[in-house]
């Protein structure tokens, strides 16, 4: 009997075990995605040229005795925290938009391995994009040494550290709004417009601006986006307000991707 069904014993014929991508490659490959698209093209773009307008405003309008590189990747840094969160929203909220999302999990089907690599990605743009703004502080610290030759080259390593950690930190949150909304246009405003719209409601309400440090986003980072070093009561408030804006949406995100029919 098994010789009719397989004339040749010799042919193996038995499923083929076919090893899907490895995690570096997916990660790679979302790292591609990123720039691919024309969006996240012209969003990079728009974050290379208010790099650059940053870092000539600081050497064209502030006092010349501020000028080090520190102070330098502190301006560099900033235009990165507004927008590149909005690029992490994309990297997942993309997928659902565009309808590749049924060709992405029929590639890779674990959902797992599709967060984590979309975050590693994510956490990847944040960390080049420190790094290219910290070099172009470093340019601007030359011209700044070209006139005015008493320009600081020290470099503050817990503050640059510190700036590390916040574009990370943005990032994260904006792949928590993109994988909670699911949808681009959603997920971007949403990023954008609750963080804002926390502030005025704790100037209307009293009661909540004893606690405003703990919940605003913006409030619980400005320490570790400013040119001096951070204290442990601050980095306690930067741990509380990341799990509030990216904890919680990642969490939500993550049970709504499990409960969600891809189709």
């Amino acid at each position: 009997m098994s010789t009719a069904l397989n004339p040749d014993p010799a042919i193996d014929l038995a499923p083929l075990q076919i090893k899907g991508p490895g995690f570096g490659t997916l990660v790679a490959v979302e790292l591609r995605k990123s720039v691919d698209t024309l969006t996240g093209r012209v969003l990079l773009s728009i974050i290379g040229v208010l790099v650059l307008g940053a870092l000539a405003l600081a050497l064209g309008f502030f006092p010349e005795e501020e000028w080090s590189l520190t102070t330098f990747a502190v301006y560099s840094s900033l235009p990165l925290s507004i927008l590149l969160p909005v690029l992490g929203v994309l990297l997942v909220s993309g997928e659902f938009s565009q309808r590749t999302i049924l060709t992405t999990f029929a590639l890779v089907p674990s959902r797992a391995r599709f967060v984590l690599s979309k975050t590693a990605a994510g956490l990847l743009l944040a960390l080049i994009g420190s790094l290219v703004a910290l070099l172009l502080a470093v340019v601007a610290t030359g011209i700044g040494t070209a006139l005015e030759p008493d320009t600081s080259w020290t470099v503050e390593w817990a503050v640059l550290g510190q700036l590390l950690v916040a574009q990370l930190i943005f990032v994260l949150v904006g792949v928590g709004f993109g994988l909670l909304a699911q949808n681009t246009p959603l997920g971007v405003v949403a990023y954008l417009l609750l963080p804002s719209l926390l502030a005025p409601v704790l100037l209307l309400v009293p009661s909540l601006q004893d606690v405003g440090g703990w919940i605003d986003l913006s409030t619980a980072t400005a320490p570790i986006t400013s040119p001096t070093e951070a204290t442990a009561g601050e980095w306690a408030r930067v741990g509380t307000t990341t799990a509030l804006w990216a904890g919680l949406p990642f969490a939500l995100g993550w049970l709504r991707l499990l409960r969600r029919e891809i189709a």
